[in-house]
């Protein structure tokens, strides 16, 4: 099964490169575009998300702007990569997402990614009408992912309280927010659904009650309206492994089970999920099959 990983990394490069384009990025607008990157793998198959292997050559291009040269190169690299419609359209579609998945794109934006769309062939201007939507794109990312920062700062800043190190709350926190992102699909967090979280943190993570009290009332009040979800699930990535992300997609059904019934919007809610932890279709399959 191809898997596009030629053409995600021709695509990141491009990306990357054009951001810094005439601009300096200070640490969260760094943060952001790795946000915008990690989200590429979401437009293609399951299990295209970019490795940890791939990351590493990735870096150098997010440390500092490229010259001219290497620029048009790297659109050159991209539209070779680009062998087919279907590879057109993959590319199209990722574009759009980057600069409207936070779901705030003004006309100007919308006329700049026509633009792209339209030059993609041959580049060009676009390159730099790229650039200023994924400037844009990221500079509201950069705000709106201050929440997730707030959601684990909150649960940190009690870590005496917890008795728990911060790398572990850490985790215990970005699990937490994804279990609430699927408890709240039906915009309602359940009591079944809030108890079933403590059971799990404590059953999975060795929480204490407390621990697991707090972190899955932070994770519900302040996770499911606030959290940049993109900036959640690469952290959650960065931390888990992928055997750990698999059994995870376990923990996800049986609260999405909790009140009975696997929803429509509870299953998609779960797939998004799987795709944005880099899992593949099998994976998402296996795990959704011990709960029907």
């Amino acid at each position: 099964m191809e898997t596009y990983r030629d053409l995600i990394m021709a695509l990141a490069k491009v990306i990357i490169a054009v951001a810094w384009a005439d601009h300096e990025l200070d640490e969260e607008e760094i943060e952001s575009l790795k946000d915008v990157v990690h989200n590429l793998g979401s437009t293609f198959d399951m299990g295209s998300q970019i490795s940890g292997h791939e990351w590493e050559q990735l870096k150098m291009y997010m440390e500092s702007p490229v010259d001219q040269e290497e620029l048009d190169q790297l659109v050159i690299n991209l539209q070779d990569a680009i062998r087919t419609d279907d590879h057109k359209e993959l590319v199209l579609t990722a574009l759009d997402n980057v600069v409207t998945s936070d779901g705030e794109v003004s006309d100007e934006e919308q006329a700049a990614l026509e633009d792209i769309k339209a030059s993609i062939d041959d580049v060009g201007t676009g390159v730099g009408r790229m650039g200023w939507a994924v400037r844009k794109s990221m500079g509201r990312r950069s705000k709106k992912a201050q929440s997730t920062v707030t959601l684990g700062s909150s649960v940190i800043s009690a870590n005496g309280e917890l008795d728990m190190s911060g790398e572990d709350l850490r985790r215990l926190v970005l699990a937490a927010g994804l279990m609430a992102r699927v408890a709240y699909v039906d915009r309602e967090v359940l009591a079944e659904e809030q108890q079933l979280m403590e059971d799990v943190m404590k059953a999975y993570w060795k929480a204490s009650p407390e621990a697991s009290s707090f972190v899955a009332k932070v994770a519900i009040d302040e996770g499911t309206a606030n959290v940049d979800q993109v900036r959640l699930l690469r952290e959650f990535t960065e931390v888990y492994d992928r055997f750990e992300r698999a059994k995870f997609l376990e923990v996800l059904f049986g609260i999405a089970k909790s009140d009975g019934d696997i929803s429509m919007e509870e299953d998609r809610e779960i797939e998004k999920i799987c795709r944005g932890i880099g899992l593949l279709n099998k994976e998402f399959v296996d795990a959704k099959s011990k709960f029907t």
